[in-house]
């Protein structure tokens, strides 16, 4: 339950360490000091969920498209490879993410399924560059196997799949959302 702006509760004195979080936000954690005679106004503000993991799906809250006929990282990729970067780093638990390239049904099927690898591994040089180790990326052109209907532009895209988990035995957790 969020509390409303301007609520107050009492802290000891020294640092607060203070969590929030609200359905369909990302968590904060903030650190505080607590004067010993006074008090300490903090606002938190939360950022929508920029990732949410369903099962061993991978969702963006941003969806990264190219342009017909390139692989090219558009330039607003930026922030969504970020964020999928910094969760991957954060979440050493998924060993194996699969990176679906996708093609539209213009031009041949051999030359979508290569342009839909190419748009996978220009994912994955993105994530690398960006820290997550290349071992743990496995880019995949799909061609024109997961076509959006009626949508050319849709269908050039990228997906996601974790393909193998740390083996809980071994101590290791799955997110159960976004990170």
């Amino acid at each position: 339950e969020v509390p409303p702006a301007g609520t107050s509760f009492p802290l000891l004195s020294g640092p607060a360490e203070l969590h929030a979080s609200a359905e369909g936000y990302s968590p904060r954690r903030v650190v505080v000091r607590v004067p010993a005679a006074g008090t300490v106004a903090v606002d938190i503000t939360l950022a929508p969920m920029a990732i949410w993991v369903d099962d061993d799906d991978v969702t963006l809250r941003d969806e990264l498209h190219f342009d017909l006929d390139s692989a090219a990282l558009r330039p607003e990729a930026g922030p969504p490879l970020d964020e999928l970067a910094a969760w991957l780093l954060a979440n050493p638990g998924v060993e194996l993410l699969r990176i679906e390239g996708h093609a539209d049904e213009l031009g041949t099927p051999r030359y979508n399924y290569e342009l839909s690898q190419l748009r996978a591994a220009a994912i994955r040089d993105g994530l690398v560059t960006r820290g997550v180790a290349p071992e743990r990326l496995e880019p995949l052109g799909t061609g024109e196997a997961a076509l959006r209907e009626g949508e050319s532009q849709a269908s050039r895209r990228v997906s996601f799949l974790v393909v193998v988990w740390a083996d809980p035995l071994m101590g290791a957790d799955r997110p159960e959302t976004m990170k």
